[in-house]
């Protein structure tokens, strides 16, 4: 288009260097949330979102027990689980669905 580009200053925002990885569904890693919301808000286009937390390549280990503690989260598959290990053991059994909590609470 003609003339200057617009900058959308509402994206302009500095992150703390606290180390907490996540992956983006980019494939990225980024080093906080704080990162990975600045590139979202930078490229709204790419609809990006976390995967899973840590870095991109990492295995989500299945864990061998969960308890029966009631601390529901909401999956990125639009279903409530009980806690956050009995959605990390779907996520093992189902890789393809790249299953992870998509917020605290019930969906």
């Amino acid at each position: 288009h003609d003339g200057p580009c617009e900058i959308n200053t509402q994206c302009l925002e500095l992150c703390l260097a606290t180390l907490d990885p996540l992956c983006g569904t980019d494939g990225r890693t980024y080093f906080n949330s704080c990162y990975l919301e600045a590139d979202t808000c930078k490229n709204p286009h790419l609809n990006l979102r976390v995967d899973f937390n840590g870095q991109c390549g990492e295995k989500i280990q299945r864990p061998e027990i969960c308890y029966a503690l009631h601390d529901p989260v909401c999956g990125t598959d639009g279903k409530t689980y009980s806690n956050s290990c009995y959605l990390k053991v779907e996520a093992c059994k189902n890789p393809h669905l790249k299953l992870s909590v998509d917020y605290d609470g019930e969906c």
